[in-house]
């Protein structure tokens, strides 16, 4: 067995505590978290996807805001904003 197949099963006993106990709130009050929050396998992937999609959230919201004549601004900024904060949260998902 190599070392990436039994870190892969390593947490089988946290997996089967959480299946156990997921319907007993007291019992993740006391410091405890449920398994997939301690380690996080998907949170740069997660965070890469965030920042895509805020990057072409904001592209068309700039361009939307630089090239159309209409008076919607609030609207326009918005959605850039919008954009930026999803950025963001990818950012700090990643690093």
């Amino acid at each position: 067995m190599t070392k990436k197949d039994y870190d892969d099963h390593d947490n089988i006993e946290d997996l089967q505590e959480w299946s156990d106990k997921q319907y007993n709130p007291g019992h993740w009050t006391g410091g405890n978290i449920p398994p997939h929050m301690k380690r996080g396998n998907l949170g740069k992937l997660c965070g890469y996807y965030l920042l895509v999609l805020g990057v072409f959230v904001v592209l068309p919201g700039i361009g939307m805001l630089v090239f159309d004549s209409s008076n919607n601004v609030g609207q326009k900024v918005i959605v850039i904003v919008i954009g930026f904060i999803l950025s963001i949260a990818g950012y700090k998902k990643i690093k």
